[in-house]
């Protein structure tokens, strides 16, 4: 806005973000839909079943099962501020919102919990809680969600790697960081890394060592992964949350 008021927008700065890139025909959408609700009817009965929300000796975690309820609430709430904001920073921030509250579901202390923060980002093994969700929904957009999953996993690595601070660092031979230290650590572990060190510094920790090598860079799509992520916790909750409760 300038000085008389007149807004002026410079197109070079607008956001690229967009939740699907491609059309879908109304029938598709319709299969979509029909089994969005049935997932989602199934989550309500699991979720507001005790028997899922037991202590360690077998008792109902009444004080943590109504918890659970709340924070499916707060995710929700997140995922609407992720599709509807256009600015980018407040869009990654709801990014990690909504996986540090699934992290936190699934796991019961800090360090667990930050390794399944960097699962959900980059999988290092076949558990991809994720990916397994997403496979129960079927039909032409699911496949392009799925597809989209390890687009936006792989262009994650390829940002990140390509804001490495110096050229030297990439030892692009053995698909290896080096870093100032002399240590040595591979493309993925790096990537996970330093997603782990932003999400940390959102929430006001120390940057770590990883991200003073690093720009910094994540591309626009990564938020997506979070309605992926929600997506997949509405067909299969019993793969994000804890088998005993505290509480």
């Amino acid at each position: 806005m300038d000085n008389q008021g007149v807004l002026r927008l410079n197109f070079d700065t607008l956001d690229t973000f967009s939740l699907l890139k491609e059309e879908f025909s109304p029938e598709n959408w319709w299969n979509f839909i029909k089994q969005y609700s049935t997932r989602l009817n199934e989550f309500f009965v699991y979720i507001t079943d005790p028997s899922n929300f037991v202590k360690e000796n077998g008792e109902w975690a009444n004080i943590t099962h109504y918890f659970v309820y709340l924070s499916f609430e707060r995710l929700c709430d997140e995922a609407i501020l992720l599709i509807s904001e256009e600015n980018q920073y407040l869009r990654k921030m709801a990014l990690f919102r909504i996986l540090d509250q699934l992290a936190f579901l699934g796991n019961n202390n800090d360090r667990e919990q930050a390794k399944a923060f960097g699962e959900f980002i980059l999988p290092t093994s076949n558990g991809d809680p994720i990916k397994q969700g997403l496979s129960k929904y079927k039909g032409e957009i699911a496949k392009y969600l799925m597809n989209e999953l390890s687009v936006i996993r792989e262009n994650l690595q390829k940002k990140i790697i390509d804001s490495v601070a110096l050229d030297k660092m990439n030892d692009t031979k053995n698909n290896e960081i080096i870093l100032l230290s002399g240590k040595r650590i591979s493309y993925k572990d790096y990537a996970r890394k330093i997603v782990r060190d932003l999400r940390n510094t959102a929430h006001g920790y120390s940057p770590g060592e990883y991200l003073v090598t690093n720009k910094g860079n994540l591309p626009d799509n990564i938020s997506l992964l979070a309605i992926l992520a929600l997506l997949a916790f509405i067909a299969e909750p019993k793969n994000f949350l804890r088998s005993t409760w505290n509480g």
